[in-house]
């Protein structure tokens, strides 16, 4: 369990490194120790999702691209063809 000191302001090095005193120096580095790899790990996962979205963002903006050229092969009533945001004609009007 980690343990939290506080310094009063104005302290010495010595009065703050004696406040290590009832965990140890070598208990201190390796909390200390054991929070770095903690964060290392959440780092290196969080890269890992970062690489995984931009795939998967790269992936949906292929497709968006190719459903976009499929649905520009549709003509809509009046014969021009259909444009990107543009309201499907209601089944009276197709052919």
């Amino acid at each position: 369990q980690a343990k939290t000191f506080t310094v009063p302001e104005g302290s010495t090095i010595s009065q703050t490194a004696d406040s290590f005193q009832p965990i140890g120096v070598a208990g201190a580095i390796a909390e200390i120790n054991g929070a770095i790899g903690s964060m290392d790990r959440t780092t290196q996962q969080n890269a890992a999702m970062v690489e995984e979205t931009s795939a998967a963002s790269r992936s949906l903006s292929n497709e968006v691209a190719q459903l976009a050229a499929q649905a520009a092969r549709f003509k809509v009533a009046g014969g021009a063809p259909a444009r990107a945001g543009q309201q499907a004609p209601s089944l009276a009007t197709m052919h």
